[in-house]
Order: structure tokens, then C-alpha cells, then sequence
């Protein structure tokens, strides 16, 4: 009482169902995922659906996509990745699509990797050519990214990728 508010957190061994939604109040539970490390959300503004991308700790999966159709009221976990660990990850919608770029350092640390997914639904979709994911950028050799930003463009149908590199140079 004498120090004041004080925040408290739960670190899970496993992921926890949520089972009494009434012992959460206003709150609304996203993923039952544990070891965050970061998260990016998007919104697509025709359906309004919303999605969140969560980038979760050492052991796999190390990223899903949950989406909400109603608000953000209810939520559910349409796709998860288990590559390497990525350092950072940015989410943005463009033409019903929502892209997310990441690296995997172990695998290739120069590759910056984009995916997509289907507004609709959450769903993993294909570029052209069948691929599951692009590579938009590569690093030069030696270089790491620490950081990524992706933002779009609907009024000229671009996304802009922007990667802090581990020498500080963007």
C-alpha cells in the first residue's frame, strides 16, 4: 500500500485456455500464446475486420495471426509460422490482403521475407508463382535487421518497407 500501483504479470509454461471470461472484466483475450515479444496490429477498413500478429519467445511456433471479425469482441488464431525466430515483425493491410514482413537470422539474415494472408479470412495465401512468401529487400552482407516497418498505400497500392539494421542505418 505504501509503494503505490504496482503491475503483475504471469509468465505460463504452457498456453492457458481462457475458461472464465468473467474473471477478465472490460479485458479481451487475443491468443493463448505466452513469451511475447512483440505484436502489430492492422485493421481492413472495407469489412473492418482487425489482426493482430504476435511474435512469441525462443521455442515454436514463432508468430501467428489472429484475426477478429466482430470488433475485436472475440478473436481466434488463423495461422502460425515455426521457422527460426525472427527479430521483429510489421503487419499492414493492402487490397484485402495482410501482409506481414519478418526475418529468420538463422536461416538467412540478408532475407527479409514478406507474406500475406486473406482479409476475409486470415488465411495463408499465395503470391504469384505460388509462393508462400517474397523476399521485398535484402540486406547487405554482415548486416542484421533489429527493427521493421511496413505501411501501405491504398492510394497508389504500395507497401513501404522501412528496416533499422544492426549498424544503426536505416
Amino acid at each position: 500500500a505504501r509503494v503505490g500501483h504496482v503491475a503483475i504479470g504471469n509468465s505460463w509454461r504452457k498456453p492457458v485456455p481462457t475458461v472464465e471470461t468473467a474473471l477478465w472484466g472490460r479485458d479481451v483475450r487475443i491468443g493463448n500464446r505466452d513469451s511475447m515479444l512483440g505484436l502489430s496490429f492492422a485493421r481492413e477498413p472495407s469489412s473492418g475486420n482487425l489482426f493482430v500478429v504476435l511474435r512469441h519467445g525462443v521455442v515454436g511456433p514463432h508468430f501467428s495471426v489472429c484475426m477478429s471479425a466482430n470488433g475485436g469482441a472475440t478473436w481466434h488464431e488463423t495461422y502460425t509460422w515455426s521457422g527460426t525466430a525472427p527479430t521483429s515483425l510489421a503487419a499492414a493491410v493492402l487490397a484485402n490482403h495482410l501482409y506481414v514482413v519478418y526475418n529468420s537470422p538463422l536461416d538467412d539474415p540478408q532475407h527479409i521475407r514478406l507474406r500475406r494472408f486473406l482479409c476475409s479470412n486470415g488465411v495463408a495465401d499465395s503470391f504469384r508463382g505460388g509462393g508462400t512468401s517474397v523476399v521485398p529487400c535484402t540486406l547487405a552482407v554482415g548486416d542484421t535487421m533489429k527493427e521493421v516497418s511496413l505501411v501501405s498505400n491504398p492510394n497508389n497500392n504500395r507497401l513501404y518497407i522501412v528496416t533499422l539494421v544492426s549498424d544503426g542505418s536505416v
